[in-house]
């Protein structure tokens, strides 16, 4: 008896064990990814050889100031005249991938930081998808727009040349996001260290209603649906506080900024506490932003549920550790995957929003009118990964 009880725990906790590892794999690729990418400060303007930049600056000379972030590359001809000031995307992304690898960008920007023209410096892309998205206009499509607009703009992928099309969106997107607040840190970086600082406290403090209601039903059914709000509106829109698999990827490969990460380890020992008390994921059943805005929507829509089948409903519950052995799967495979476009997370920041996420975030808003929280349920990685973790209460 003694041997079947220890083999049926062996058995239960096997699911675990195996995800545990793809992740301990995954993360020493990324590191190992990491630290072969990885070069010098004084080394930045290397990013972008004069020989590169020639082939849209013919009369180019020298690549000048890109060692100061927040602020466009100088292009300097043989007499130290500007030709151009252009941010070049190698100093700010290099994991976003097409169909040979990353897509280098120069984007021309006048005094006015108004975009002139975006130009192909460097990549490994196969002749007839370029062509294709020259022909296609695609590097026009930010033309004319300032920063600000560019990071908001959406463009259409280029039929036939989806994945270097796709990589280019990317780049520029993420390109102009990185150096919007790089420029805006600069600007103002006391104001920036309060507006942290802000969020830090909120987060904190808007953690003890949930917190609360995980002990207490009464305070709970009394008080459910202003948590539920304040969770959305100050957790996430404000102070964007939310867990997600980049979060945990991020802390894990660069260390804990205690400066600016302590409110997440706030939530974290929360969590931890919370589910040794009552043996619950507190964060996910009442604190993380997109849950609760899920739950939101769920209540507008009360009385149009979808009855599914047995079947499916068996099958929904293996769904999220497949999905985040899957993400492991993936982090090890091509240790530059973007995490954050896996969840909707990232939707909160509204800025610079990877695509995949903003579709997945409406999504499944969309289908909790007649399946509540069905992301927490059956699909969100993270959940997985804390209910992975939580120290379940015995007896």
């Amino acid at each position: 008896m003694a041997e079947q009880t220890i083999w049926s725990r062996l058995r239960s906790s096997a699911p675990y064990l195996v995800i545990v590892v793809l992740g301990i794999l995954a993360l020493a690729n990324r590191h190992a990814y990491l630290e072969s990418r990885e070069r010098p400060a004084d080394e930045a303007e290397a990013a972008v050889p004069v020989s590169q930049v020639q082939e849209v600056y013919p009369d180019a000379a020298e690549v000048a100031d890109c060692d100061t972030r927040g602020e466009p590359c100088r292009v300097l001809d043989e007499e130290g005249e500007l030709i151009a000031r252009v941010i070049f995307s190698a100093g700010y992304v290099d994991d976003v991938t097409g169909y040979g690898g990353p897509v280098s960008l120069a984007i021309e920007v006048d005094d006015g930081e108004t975009i002139r023209g975006l130009s192909l410096v460097d990549h490994s892309e196969t002749a007839s998808f370029v062509e294709d998205v020259r022909d296609a206009e695609l590097l026009a499509s930010w033309d004319g727009l300032t920063i600000e607009e560019a990071v908001a703009h959406d463009v259409d992928v280029v039929t036939g040349a989806t994945l270097t099309s796709r990589a280019i969106i990317e780049t520029v997107r993420e390109t102009l996001t990185h150096y919007v607040n790089d420029r805006a840190a600069r600007a103002d970086p006391d104001g920036s260290d309060l507006v942290l600082l802000v969020r830090q406290i909120l987060t904190v403090v808007f953690l003890v209603p949930g917190t609360v209601a995980a002990f207490s039903k009464e305070f709970r059914r009394r008080l459910e649906t202003p948590i539920l709000v304040a969770n959305v509106i100050v957790l996430g829109f404000v102070a964007r506080s939310l867990l997600s698999l980049s979060l945990f990827q991020g802390m894990i490969l660069h260390g804990v900024n205690l400066a600016t990460t302590w409110h997440l380890l706030v939530v974290l020992a929360v969590f931890a506490v919370v589910s040794i008390a009552t043996g619950t994921n507190v964060w996910c059943t009442r604190i993380c932003p997109y849950g609760s805005l899920q739950a939101l929507v769920a209540k507008a829509g009360k009385g149009a549920r979808l009855r599914l089948s047995g079947g499916v409903t068996r099958l929904l519950r293996r769904t999220r550790p497949l999905i985040l052995a899957g993400a492991f799967v993936a982090a090890y495979a091509s240790p530059g995957v973007d995490l954050a476009q896996i969840e909707p997370f990232a939707a909160f920041v509204l800025v610079g929003v990877p695509v995949a996420a903003f579709v997945i975030a409406l999504t499944f808003l969309a289908i909790s009118v007649v399946q509540p929280k069905l992301w927490c349920r059956s699909f969100c990685p993270t959940g997985m990964l804390l209910d992975t973790l939580r120290i379940r209460k015995r007896g």
